[in-house]
């Protein structure tokens, strides 16, 4: 039961349009009242991917461990849907942590950090070309961008478009 002024805890289950996987995962991640747990069907592929282990991980998978546990709890064959998708898919379970790994404070320079690696396959952060201001905080430099706050709910800066990248993972 939730304390006084306090939103319930809730749980979010549904079998999603898979082109709106990473943004809708994202979203319920960094939302300011995130769900104790998230079960998802997905794309086989994708919910392997979520729930690599570390030498394997991925941006998204990387995203998603910091404020959870994921796990898969099902795999389902294309033929299971009607008409049938042309992949199969999974149901993922995220019991998220009661707070991210990373302290809240340090998630935007993480995540920008993670981004510049991950940006570069095959190569390790050592050699990894980071621009000067990959890892600069906005804020450090007057934000210096155009004076438009482009920072979404985590800090990251997004793109002028808006959600125009929130569904690209790697």
């Amino acid at each position: 039961m939730a304390e006084a002024g306090q939103p319930s805890p809730y749980l979010v289950v549904a079998n999603i349009p898979y082109t709106i996987t990473s943004a809708l995962i994202r979203h319920l991640l960094e939302s300011r009242t995130p769900p104790q747990r998230v079960v998802l069907t997905v794309q086989r592929e994708v919910a392997e991917r979520i729930c690599a282990a570390p030498g394997e991980l991925s941006t998204l998978a990387l995203s998603v461990q910091v404020y959870g546990q994921p796990q898969i709890a099902a795999y389902i064959p294309a033929g299971a849907f009607y008409p049938p998708p042309k992949v199969d898919s999974a149901v993922i379970r995220v019991t998220l942590y009661p707070e991210p790994l990373i302290p809240r404070g340090q998630l935007a320079t993480f995540f920008r950090l993670a981004k510049a690696g991950f940006s570069q396959k095959r190569k390790t952060l050592r050699q990894c070309p980071l621009r000067r201001d990959a890892l600069a905080n906005r804020s450090d430099r007057g934000n210096a961008g155009g004076g438009r706050d482009r920072s979404d709910a985590a800090g990251r800066n997004r793109p002028p478009g808006g959600m125009a990248e929130a569904g690209r993972s790697r």
